[in-house]
C-alpha cells in the first residue's frame, strides 16, 4: 500500500503551554534528506523551529509638529517603527505679519511683493494610486497625501495629490515563523478635524480652506461621530500666527508683504465673514477681523473701520406715520418731521393753518359750497333743453322745454320705430313700428277721448251750432 508523502510544513504539531523553545526537541522527517529513507530522515528539532516569539501589539502616535518655509509641501514621516509608529508633521509657514510703518527719514520705500496665500488639502486613499479618493477621514483607508499649495482647490481630485501618498499605517513585514498564536493587537485610528481657533470653533472634520486650526488624534478606539471635544488640547494653527508689528524701519526700506482685502459690496447680516473681507455699510466702510455671520460692521470684537463716509443721513429716534421728512437747511444730515401727512393712497393733508404753496405764494382753495355754484354757473341753456343744479345733493336735472318739438318733427314718428315689445321665441327686445303702437298698446277710442264717436266717425251734435240748423 503507498504512502502519501508530506512536507514538513503539512505536519500537524500542537504545542503544550510549559514547553521550553530553546532546548525541548520534537521528531520531524525531513522528506528533503534521502539518505536513510525513499521517504525521508528522522531527525530531532528544536522547538523555537516551530513556535515565533509572541509579537507586540501595534500602536500609531503622534509625533513632533514643525513649520515649515512658506511655499513648501506639507510632509508626514514615520519616525518610528512599522510596528510603533511615530508621524511628525511639517506645517508650512503662513502668511507674513503687517506691512511696518515707514521711516522716519528719506522717501517712503516701495511697496513690498503681495505675500502669497497657504493652503493645505488632507486626502486618503487604499493605495499609492489614490483608489477610493476622499478628503474625509476613513479608517479602512491606507494611504494619506497632505498638499499645500498657494492657490485654493476648489474641488481636490485624486490627480491633484499624484506621488503625495504614504501608507501611514506602515508596510507589511516579511512574514517569520510560525508561532504560538499572539494576543490580539490594538487596532489604531487617526482623526484629522479643523476650526477656526484653539477652542474648537466651527468644528468640521472636512478641509475647509478658511479655518486656520487643525487637531490630528491617534487612538485605538474608533470614534463613531468625532465631535469638538475629542480634540481639546490638540489645535495648532497652521497657518502661523499673525506676527508682531515690526519696528519702525530704516529710511527707504522695502516695507514687508501687505494683507489681501477681499471686498464684499454692501454688508448682509445672513452673509458669513472671514478675517479681511471688507464691507460698506451706512456711508462707511469696514473690514472683518473676526470670522463672524450677523454681527454688524460698528460692533469693534469683529470689524475695524476703514474709512468713514460724509454721507449719513440721520432722522428722530421716532415720527408720526406718513409726515412728510424735511431737512433741517444746515449740515443737511438731519430729517425733521412736518405737519404735512401723505395717507397711503396718496391723499396729502395740509392742516389748518398752513398754506399750499406755487411759486413762493399761496394757492387759494375752494370750498365745497363754492365749487358747486362755479359748476351751477357754468351750465347753461339751449333752445331745447333747460337744465338745472341743486347743490344740496348736489345734482343737474335736463327737462325739454314746452313747445320746442315742432310739428315737423312729430310728423316723421310714422315711419320711426320704438324698443316696445320682446319676441315670443327668444324674449329679444324687438323694433316696433310707430304705426302698430295703436295695437300694441290696445287703446280704445274713450283712452284718447272719443266715446261719443261711433265708427263712421260721425260728428257728435254736441259739435253742431246750438241750433242745430247745420248752418255751413
Amino acid at each position: 500500500m503507498a504512502r502519501e508523502e508530506k512536507t514538513l510544513t503539512e505536519l500537524e504539531f500542537q504545542p503544550t503551554l510549559d514547553v521550553d523553545r530553546g532546548n525541548d526537541l520534537i521528531w520531524t522527517v525531513d522528506v528533503s534528506d534521502k539518505s536513510m529513507s525513499a521517504y525521508g530522515t528522522s531527525k530531532k528539532v528544536k522547538v523555537e523551529a516551530f513556535i515565533g516569539d509572541k509579537g507586540d501589539a501595534a500602536t500609531v502616535d503622534v509625533g513632533t509638529t514643525t513649520t515649515g518655509l512658506a511655499g513648501t509641501n506639507a510632509n508626514v514621516v514615520n519616525s518610528g517603527t512599522t510596528s510603533d509608529a511615530i508621524l511628525d508633521f511639517t506645517i508650512p509657514r503662513g502668511d507674513k505679519g503687517d506691512k511696518g510703518d515707514t521711516g522716519l527719514t528719506g522717501p517712503a520705500g516701495a511697496d513690498g511683493v503681495d505675500g502669497e496665500d497657504a493652503y493645505v488639502y488632507i486626502a486618503y486613499a487604499s493605495d499609492s494610486s489614490g483608489t477610493g479618493f476622499t478628503t474625509t477621514f476613513n479608517a479602512n483607508l491606507d494611504y494619506i497625501a497632505i498638499k499645500s499649495t498657494t492657490t485654493p482647490i476648489a474641488t481636490p481630485q485624486a490627480s491633484d495629490f499624484t506621488g503625495l501618498w504614504k501608507n501611514y499605517k506602515g508596510i507589511q513585514g516579511i512574514q517569520g515563523e510560525q508561532g504560538v498564536a499572539g494576543e490580539d493587537g490594538s487596532s489604531a485610528y487617526v482623526y484629522i478635524a479643523y476650526a477656526s481657533d484653539a477652542n474648537g470653533t466651527g468644528f468640521t472634520t472636512t478641509f475647509d480652506a478658511s479655518l486656520d486650526y487643525i487637531a490630528i488624534k491617534a487612538t485605538t478606539s474608533p470614534i463613531a461621530s468625532p465631535q469638538v471635544s475629542d480634540f481639546t488640547g490638540l489645535w495648532k494653527n497652521y497657518k502661523g500666527e499673525k506676527g508682531d508689528k515690526g519696528d519702525t524701519g530704516a529710511a527707504g526700506a522695502d516695507g514687508e508683504d501687505g494683507l489681501d482685502i477681499n471686498w464684499k459690496g454692501t454688508y448682509s447680516g445672513a452673509t458669513a465673514y472671514v478675517v479681511n473681507d471688507a464691507v460698506f455699510y451706512d456711508g462707511s466702510s469696514y473690514i472683518c477681523v473676526l470670522d463672524s455671520s450677523g454681527n454688524l460692521p460698528t460692533n469693534p470684537t469683529y470689524w475695524d473701520l476703514m474709512a468713514q463716509g460724509s454721507g449719513d443721513v440721520s432722522g428722530p429716534n421716532s415720527s408720526t406715520d406718513g409726515t412728510l421728512a424735511r431737512f433741517d437747511g444746515i449740515t443737511g444730515k438731519l430729517i425733521k418731521g412736518s405737519l404735512v401727512t401723505v395717507s397711503d393712497d396718496g391723499s396729502i393733508n395740509i392742516p389748518s393753518g398752513e398754506q399750499y404753496l406755487v411759486g413762493g405764494s399761496p394757492v387759494q382753495g375752494y370750498s365745497d359750497k363754492e365749487a358747486q355754484d362755479a359748476v351751477g354757473d357754468i351750465l347753461e341753456d339751449t333752445a331745447t333743453i333747460g337744465l338745472t343744479y341743486d347743490d344740496t345733493e348736489p345734482s343737474i336735472t335736463a327737462d325739454i322745454k314746452d313747445s320746442s318739438i315742432g310739428n315737423s318733427k312729430l310728423a316723421t314718428m310714422a315711419s320711426k320705430t320704438y324698443k316696445g315689445r320682446t319676441a315670443a321665441d327668444t324674449g329679444a327686445v324687438e323694433d316696433v313700428p310707430i304705426a302698430t303702437l295703436k295695437t300694441d298698446l290696445g287703446l280704445t277710442k274713450s283712452d284718447i277721448g272719443l266715446s261719443n264717436v261711433d265708427d263712421l266717425q260721425q260728428m257728435p251734435k254736441s259739435y253742431l251750432d246750438t241750433d242745430a240748423t247745420l248752418a255751413a
